[in-house]
């Protein structure tokens, strides 16, 4: 991954165990807030998200596209 400074969408999948009642802007937040310095410098690059939750084993699954300037 690269440290980029512009524009970027986040694709996350997270998958939870079970149908309880749980906050998927929460997972966006951590997620976003995680990469930053990290796959971009700051998560204000972040123009747009896509997120899903789904059934099944435990796990988050993260895409970065870098966007062009």
């Amino acid at each position: 991954m690269r440290v980029t400074h512009g524009p970027v969408e986040l694709e996350i999948v997270c998958y939870f165990a079970d149908r309880r009642r749980r906050d998927l802007d929460n997972v966006v937040k951590a997620v976003s807030d995680g990469l930053g310095g990290v796959a971009y410098a700051d998560d204000s690059q972040v123009v747009k998200v896509k997120a899903t939750r789904r059934e099944g084993e435990p796990r988050t699954i993260v895409c970065v596209a870098y966007l062009d300037s």
